[in-house]
């Protein structure tokens, strides 16, 4: 195995760092301090010194491409190769302007800077679809896993499938577009009166508890509970990248409906196309409907199912699968 430096920052997610330990890389981190975050060129400026002092390895695998981009293009010699780790909802701001347009001039700029990039690892099949419009390079993917003691936690889980409680995790962003599913919850409170929306996550207004049914709870620090009462888990992602919430609620043994814009849909597609919606209230709707119909016997399939497909998420499996891919990628790249 080359040697391999692993470039990120202190606030890098614990995927991403088992992913570089299950190759045996070192680590490089860098602070990134709270005064530069509204000033760019000082974040730069600070990339370009970072890149001229890196030490010396044979490949580099980032999240962030800047810091070893400087690093090859300095370099004279034995020109390192680069991993991109691609785990980052930018690519779908870049080709498909969700959940926010970007500059015109980043994306020719982006495609330039692929030219210094000599593999990618991305997490979804969906970032796959969109990083491969603005690169040739070679693309494989791995998912990330779920926290080991998270998930012997989740497993135990038993939901209340035989309710009308829909669960819904995570902080205000623009990756999730919560005003869809609060709009399709009032069609659906329509059809199942004692039907209950929990919105839980950092950002969330308590404003929204004026809708009958609908819970804000805020940031929790437990979520087996809320996971443990619901019937259904729903997460209307807009260009999310992937997001370990649904294949942690499909652990508990909550079916997930997501969007097509949601990465974790190749894990719900293995339980079920149908429960991959449109990104509108109507389609929502119908299909939490449909399920809430469902005899209860057909609800514990999917429950089942659903807890099935989530060993597939483990670390050590992924882990794996990482050290694979990314030996797969050398080979190709050479």
């Amino acid at each position: 195995m080359p040697r391999t430096l692993f470039i990120c920052d202190e606030e890098e997610h614990p995927v991403h760092e088992g992913f570089a330990e299950s190759i045996g890389a070192d680590f490089y981190r860098y602070t990134i301090p709270d005064y530069i975050h509204k000033q760019n060129w000082i974040s730069r400026a600070l990339d370009l010194r970072r890149g001229i002092k890196l030490p010396d390895y044979d490949v580099y695998l980032a999240t962030g491409l800047s810091i070893p981009i400087i690093k090859k293009i300095v370099k004279q010699r034995n020109k390192p190769k680069i991993i991109h780790l691609a785990a980052s909802s930018y690519y779908s701001r870049l080709t498909l302007g969700i959940p926010r347009t970007i500059p015109r001039y980043e994306k020719p700029v982006i495609k330039q800077l692929f030219r210094f990039v000599d593999g990618i690892i991305a997490i979804s099949e969906f970032v796959k679809e969109e990083i491969s419009k603005v690169t040739d390079c070679p693309v494989e993917i791995v998912p990330p896993f779920i926290d080991p003691t998270l998930y012997s936690r989740l497993f135990s889980l038993k939901p209340n499938l035989d309710g009308h409680i829909i669960v819904v995790v995570g902080k205000r962003r623009g990756t999730i577009d919560i005003m869809t599913l609060i709009k399709a919850f009032e069609i659906v409170k329509k059809e199942f009166k004692d039907c209950e929306l929990y919105i839980i996550g950092a950002g969330h207004s308590k404003e929204l508890e004026k809708f009958n049914g609908i819970h804000v709870t805020g940031w929790v620090d437990d979520l087996s509970p809320f996971l443990q009462k619901s019937s259904l888990f729903a997460f209307p992602g807009y260009g999310q990248a992937f997001y370990l919430g649904v294949v942690e609620a499909m652990c508990a043994g909550l079916p997930a409906l997501v969007s097509r814009y949601t990465g974790a849909k190749d894990a719900v597609k293995k339980l079920d196309k149908k429960f991959i919606r449109d990104i509108t209230p109507e389609d929502f709707a119908k299909r939490i409907i449909w399920y809430f119909d469902l005899p209860l016997d057909d609800k514990k399939w999917y429950s089942e199912k659903s807890k099935e497909i989530s060993k597939e998420f483990t670390k050590e499996r992924k882990c794996r699968e990482f050290r694979e891919k990314f030996e797969l990628l050398l080979e190709k790249i050479g």
